[in-house]
Formats: C-alpha cells, sequence, structure tokens
C-alpha cells in the first residue's frame, strides 16, 4: 500500500514520533492517528500470524482457560453497552474470531453466528472442537453478499490491520441497513499509553501497526460511514503498566511475568486494594483515560 500517505484523511504528512521493534511509529499532522511509518502489505502482515499459529499451539490450555472467561465477560458487555439499541439478532459476523469462543456464547442470541479468523490452526480449532462456522482469510477475500449481515464485531482486531478504512468501508458494505459495527482496541490516549510511552505494551509493530485515540477511532468510523452511537473506554490495567515499564527497563520476560503475577496476586489478595481497583476503573469508564477503546455504530 501506499505508505507516503495516511490511511484516514490520506495526508502526505506525518511527524516521527519514537522507533519501536525497528519500526518507526509517527503522527499523521492531518488527523492525528498514530501508525507504523512504513506498512507492510497484507501478505507481508499474514506471515506474522504463522508464528502466532506456533505459539498459540504451545500455550493452548492456557489460552482456552483465558479466553472462555474472557469471551462471556465481552458478551455481557456487548448488551450492557447496546441495551437502548434495537438490532435484528439474526445474523453476526466476528471479524478476527479466533478460537470462536465469543461466538459460542452469541449462539444462544442470534439466529446465524459467523467468524472470519486468519490463523489456520484456531481457525481449525473453531470449526472441529468448538463446531462453528468459521473461514479462514480476511474481511476483504471473503467476499460476504452485500447487505447480508445484522451485526458486525471487531474485537481487538483494528490496530493489526494494514487498511483499517477499507476493512471497515467492506464491513459497512455487507452490513444490513441500520446494522450494528462493535469494535475494541487498546486506547493510545489512556492514562497507561499516556504514562509509559515508548514502553506501552501495545505500541507492538509489526503485529499492532494502527493506534487509535477516540477522537481519531470516531473520525475513523466517520469516515467509513458510520454513525456513532456511543464511544467509551474501560479499566487501567495495573498489570500493563507493571508490563509496559519492565520493558523499558529491559526486564528479562521471565522477570516480567514473576512481577506481574506478584502485583496481580498482591492486589487480588486484598480487599482494600480491589475496593480501591474497581472504584478507579468505574471512574475511568466514565472518561477517556481507560486502557481499552470501544466504540458501535450503526450504517447510515
Amino acid at each position: 500500500m501506499d505508505n507516503s500517505k495516511c490511511n484516514i484523511c490520506q495526508s502526505p504528512n506525518a511527524q516521527r514520533i519514537f522507533r519501536k521493534n525497528d519500526f518507526w511509529i509517527v503522527k499523521c499532522h492531518g488527523c492525528g492517528v498514530l501508525r507504523v511509518e512504513t506498512i507492510p502489505s497484507e501478505t507481508e502482515a499474514l506471515l506474522i500470524y504463522n508464528d502466532r499459529d506456533h505459539r498459540w499451539d504451545l500455550n493452548r490450555q492456557k489460552y482456552i482457560k483465558e479466553s472462555e472467561g474472557y469471551s462471556q465477560k465481552q458478551k455481557d458487555c456487548f448488551f450492557r453497552d447496546i441495551k437502548k439499541v434495537k438490532i435484528n439478532k439474526e445474523k453476526l459476523l466476528d471479524v478476527g474470531c479466533c478460537c470462536g469462543f465469543f461466538l459460542k456464547c452469541m449462539e444462544e442470541i442470534y439466529s446465524q453466528v459467523t467468524g472470519i479468523e486468519v490463523s489456520m490452526l484456531q481457525v481449525e480449532f473453531a470449526q472441529k472442537i468448538m463446531k462453528l462456522n468459521v473461514i479462514k482469510g480476511t474481511l476483504q477475500t471473503a467476499k460476504f453478499p452485500e447487505d447480508f449481515f445484522d451485526t458486525i464485531t471487531f474485537w481487538d482486531v483494528l490496530e493489526h490491520v494494514v487498511d483499517p478504512l477499507t476493512t471497515l468501508q467492506e464491513a459497512r458494505k455487507i452490513l444490513k441497513k441500520d446494522g450494528l459495527i462493535a469494535v475494541s482496541t487498546p486506547n493510545a490516549g489512556g492514562i497507561t499509553a499516556t504514562f509509559t510511552k515508548e514502553s506501552w505494551l501495545y505500541y507492538s509493530p509489526p503485529q499492532h501497526l494502527h493506534f487509535f485515540t477516540p477522537k481519531t477511532l470516531k473520525l475513523l468510523l466517520r469516515k467509513a460511514g458510520f454513525t456513532i452511537l456511543k464511544v467509551r473506554t474501560e479499566n487501567i490495567y495495573f498489570n500493563n503498566i507493571i508490563q509496559s515499564l519492565r520493558q523499558g527497563y529491559k526486564i528479562t520476560p521471565k522477570e516480567q511475568r514473576t512481577s506481574i503475577a506478584d502485583f496481580s496476586s498482591k492486589i487480588e489478595g486484598n480487599r482494600i486494594l480491589v475496593l480501591i481497583k474497581n472504584f478507579i476503573n468505574l471512574g475511568i469508564s466514565h472518561s477517556s483515560w481507560g486502557d481499552i477503546l470501544f466504540a458501535y455504530a450503526l450504517k447510515s
């Protein structure tokens, strides 16, 4: 793709901010979005997930246990956020569905659930173990018919995508009229990203290529032709702060894991600290400072 122009606003001007993993992170002068200066091709980007296949296969049981609990929370969060929105619960598409745990949670709600995923191992797991309709590929290669889905979800996907605007425009094309799109992505405008700067855990090219704030995610969705319903942030993940700072000090991965586990156990083992953490996160949910960014929009 043309790396000389911003994917969102087409501005040719960007400022280099810092270098991470041998990639320059730049800020667009036109819209303010943060991105990798040299975006890989679609083919190059997909090769990264061959390595993810290998790592996931080595840590399968841990991943499955974590994903089951997280997907149920994701479902609860989704319906809490859209409780005032009337949507048709017929056809759901989850883009970047991994092993399909979120889809499995949604089977009891939607008449038909479909997933799309680039990792072959995770597609096979979703198909054979979870008994789900999951397709290997990207939204563009899947070639779904126009006006087909009622809801499309992108949980922690847009930061990985080579061309977010084209991806969302394709999503709009295959959504029915008044169809819903739901997005989550790390918040580059959150307190953790602001505090830890270039050590932030989610500045991780070449896996992550674009880094959104509430402002730039709204701009992207509007550019793609959506009417925004709600944008919010959620939680400060104290583990992420510790891990980001440890990365900045070049602590080994083993030391990082030990420190994070110790820190987590100290918080979860102390009622007062848990109450403080929950109180802070309740306040964060009403601000733009949370670590995770959520957006909901309708097809205009």
